[in-house]
């Protein structure tokens, strides 16, 4: 979200601060990474998703923007395959998992 409210792109994943700091010794400050807000659009299109715009435009303190964001925050984690699921938790490079799965 920039100063101005509006979504510029969507996080995907974020460094693991353990991994980063095992194998250099430093934590990663604010190592994201995003897909812009055009692709998540197309997304949210394509599964007929509603989309609420909004023209207002000003300039906002830090503060605001971070009362935006957190209403419309979610870790959310897809994987392709339980067996993907399982190599990446034990592999120890992800922090937390929102749901755990277990094969049916």
């Amino acid at each position: 979200i920039n100063s101005g409210g509006r979504v510029v792109g969507v996080v995907i994943a974020r460094a693991s601060e353990e991994f980063f700091l095992e194998e250099t010794g430093f934590l990663p400050q604010n190592v994201n990474f995003a897909v812009k807000s055009d692709t998540a659009i197309q997304f949210l299109k394509a599964n007929k998703i509603k989309i609420e715009k909004s023209y207002k435009s000003r300039k906002m303190n830090t503060k605001e923007v971070a009362k935006i964001g957190s209403k419309g925050t979610l870790h959310l984690q897809c994987l392709n395959t339980m067996a993907a699921l399982k190599k990446l938790k034990a592999s120890n490079k992800v922090r937390n998992f929102f749901k755990e799965l277990e094969p049916e």
